[in-house]
This record gives C-alpha cells, sequence and structure tokens, in this order.
C-alpha cells in the first residue's frame, strides 16, 4: 500500500504540538505500506523525516494574489484570507515533479495542506483538523478585544472594523472546513468538543498523546524558591497571549504573597517575549532539546490559554511526569480532566493565582493530583494506545469505507 502525507511543517525536531502529532501519524501509517511525506512550511526547514519515509520539503513563496482577489474572497467569505494565494504554483509544480500519480490513502495534515494540494493529491482522503481555526478566532476576540493604537475616535473605529474583520474571518473558516469535511472520506479532530463544533458526521477523534516517561521527573518536596513552569511553542498566538497573560496578571498576585516564586517559559519565543528575560524572577529560555530537566525542576506547570482549539500536549506531559498542574478551562478544553481530581481549573488571574499558591503548599493535594493526572494519562492518552486508532482509521478509509 502507498500512502501520502502532506503537510505543513517536517515532524521533527518535536518542537510544536503539531509535529508532535504529526510524527505519530507518520509512524502509524508506516504499518500500511510506504509513506511519502510532502512538507509545505513558509520557512527553510531541515529535511528531516522519520526513517524509511520518502521525503521533500518545497518551501512555500510568498503569496502573490493581487490585492483585489483577496477583497473579493474576504467579501464573499470563500476563501480565509490566510489560505489566498499560499505560494500555490511553487509548491504545486514540486508536488507534480514529485509524487507518484495516485495513493491508496491521503492523509492531509491541517485544512492549509488541502487547500494547495486537494485536487492533485489522488485518493481516498482524510483531513486532520487538529485545530479549528474558527474556534480560535471566536475565542481570542471573546476573551482579548482588539486594541489599536491612534486618537480615540480612530481608535474606536479601527478596533471596530478589527473585531468585524476578526469575525468574518473566523466565517470563512467555518465554510472551509465545512467544505473540506463534506468532501472527503473522513476528518480528524482532537476532542470531542471540536467534533460537536465542527458538526461532520464523519468526524472521528484521534485525541493527542504523550509517550511513557521512563524516568518521572515530578517530585513529592517543593524546592525553596519554587518554579512554574510554562512551555510550548510560545510563538504560536494561543501560547503567546497566555504567556503575557501569566506575566501581567497572575505572577504579580502571586508575588505578593510568596515573593520568591520564579517563573520559567520555555519554548521558541518571539522577540517581545524574550525581552521579559529576567531572572531569577522570569526566565524565558529557548527550545529545550530535552525537556526532563526542566520538568525536574518544575514545582507547578500551568497552562494558563485563554482561548484555542484542539488539546494541549503540555497537560498530557505534566501527568505523564508526574506533575501538578494548574489550568485555565480554555487550557484543559477536550481533555477528559475533572476540577480538583486530576489539576486545578481557575478562569480569572486571582483565581489562578490561588490555585498555584494552593498547589505549591498543600502536599496532600499535590500528590493527589499527580496521582490522578498519571492515571488518567496511562489509560486514556498514549500515544502507543492511540497510534492504533490512527491505524484504525487509516484501514477502513483505505478499504473504501467513510466514517459516518
Amino acid at each position: 500500500m502507498r500512502v501520502l502525507v502532506a503537510s505543513q511543517t517536517v515532524p521533527s525536531p518535536p518542537i510544536s504540538g503539531a509535529r508532535i502529532r504529526l510524527a505519530h501519524v507518520v509512524a502509524s501509517l508506516t504499518a500500511l505500506g510506504h509513506v511519502d511525506l510532502f512538507a509545505m512550511p513558509d520557512r527553510p526547514m531541515p529535511p528531516q523525516g522519520p526513517t524509511g519515509v520518502r521525503l521533500e520539503v518545497a518551501v512555500r513563496a510568498p503569496a502573490t494574489t493581487p490585492w483585489w482577489r483577496r477583497l473579493s474572497w474576504w467579501a464573499r467569505a470563500d476563501c480565509p484570507p490566510a489560505l489566498a494565494g499560499a505560494g500555490r504554483a511553487t509548491v504545486r509544480g514540486r508536488f507534480m515533479a514529485w509524487a507518484h500519480p495516485s495513493y491508496d490513502l491521503v492523509w492531509f495534515h491541517r485544512a492549509e495542506s488541502y487547500a494547495l494540494l486537494h485536487d492533485l493529491a489522488v485518493g481516498p482522503t482524510i483531513v486532520d483538523l487538529d485545530d479549528l481555526e474558527d474556534r480560535k478566532i471566536l475565542g481570542r476576540l471573546a476573551v482579548a478585544p482588539v486594541t489599536l493604537p491612534g486618537p480615540g475616535p480612530l481608535r474606536a473605529v479601527r478596533r471596530a472594523l478589527a473585531e468585524v474583520a476578526g469575525r468574518r474571518d473566523a466565517h470563512a473558516w467555518r465554510r472551509w472546513q465545512t467544505r473540506i469535511a463534506a468532501s472527503v472520506q473522513a476528518v480528524a479532530v482532537c476532542s470531542e468538543a471540536d467534533r460537536r463544533h465542527l458538526g461532520a458526521p464523519n468526524a472521528s477523534v484521534i485525541a493527542n498523546g504523550y509517550d511513557d516517561a521512563d524516568r518521572p521527573a515530578g517530585r513529592e518536596a517543593v524546592a525553596d524558591p519554587p518554579t512554574i513552569l510554562f512551555a510550548g511553542f510560545l510563538a504560536y498566538p494561543p501560547n503567546l497571549d497566555g504567556a503575557v497573560w501569566l506575566l501581567d496578571e497572575i505572577a504579580p498576585r502571586i508575588w505578593r504573597r510568596r515573593p520568591r516564586v520564579r517563573f520559567r517559559l520555555v519554548g521558541d519565543a518571539p522577540e517581545a517575549l524574550r525581552q521579559r528575560h529576567d531572572p531569577p524572577a522570569v526566565t524565558v529560555r529557548g527550545v529545550a532539546s530535552d525537556m526532563w530537566p526542566e520538568l525536574a525542576t518544575a514545582d507547578l506547570v500551568v497552562v494558563p490559554i485563554r482561548f484555542g482549539s484542539g488539546t494541549r500536549i503540555k497537560i498530557l506531559e505534566a501527568f505523564a511526569h508526574r506533575l501538578p498542574v494548574v489550568a485555565t478551562p480554555a487550557g484543559a478544553e477536550g481533555l477528559e480532566v475533572t476540577h480538583e481530581r486530576e489539576l486545578l481549573l481557575a478562569g480569572d488571574a486571582d483565581a489562578f493565582a490561588d490555585a498555584c499558591l494552593r498547589a505549591l503548599g498543600d502536599p496532600p493535594l499535590r500528590r493527589r493530583l499527580a496521582d490522578a493526572g498519571w492515571h488518567l494519562y496511562r489509560t486514556r492518552y498514549r500515544w502507543a494506545d492511540i497510534e492504533r486508532t490512527i491505524l484504525a482509521l487509516a484501514r477502513r478509509v483505505a478499504s473504501g469505507g467513510r466514517c459516518a
């Protein structure tokens, strides 16, 4: 059997949830036969692929679509602005020269990949919508209304226009995701919440997971001073918003009661966030090639995300390492967790700071959260189990079955 995976990135190094998920999808699909992986990043990347997988990396050129055509797409909500142009000619030419005429199964990782190649990649098709973009946009507008510089009246007008544009963009994404689902044999989403939102009868839940931890890094005793960890791809808008909210709103509330608490932000971060580096109180470091030392020095993992879609692998990582977690409801959405059982949930800055201080200062609570989180991870969110779900869906679609 010949399988094609088309993606917006390469699966390694595993510095983001998207890359981790892609790596496990590819690993699962190799059980079916030969896998071709065609990656279409928007910047040069080292061609690092799994052993035995045929890999091609085609960098997307900057979009060249005329402004009037982009405006037309926006007005009709036919196509999300992010997909307008998207370097189609270069990528499609490379693909046609490289790919086989047809495949027994085609797996698109994200809607962008499908937009670029869906009419060229021939075969029974699955599209992995691991993020529902309309949910992210609407969530961002709800919790972080657009603020723009300028004089008062002008600022208000620009803010209103930006919000209208955001809602129009969300509507375009909603229509595009619905069209994708209606055009293919199956779509995959990360959670039941995303499946309900998408509303497609051929949607299957493929959860995110985490690999078994050989040595759980969590410890029972809290260090003096304690360390709070937020890790992830910090340039990703929901993570960046969460990091700024953590430092601006939550950290000062914690420091008023425990001045020596330290915060560590780990992951690829934009310059504006790197400028917040102020050790020992705040450490902003880059990508960690090995997360174990970071987890081993953490007393608490926080997920202060206020909007998004999909599920957070960083929570599963903490569970696997027996570390207590404090998250927002949005940060934990999609995972089968319960407040006060596997983690603490808090929706505003005061409650979040209180929850962090509880988790640092209550040893029985820490043990209970760590035990329950580890048990949930072991029974629901191990990649070894999820890969079997991926493979079952792939086999069903490749054999001619449409999921319903």
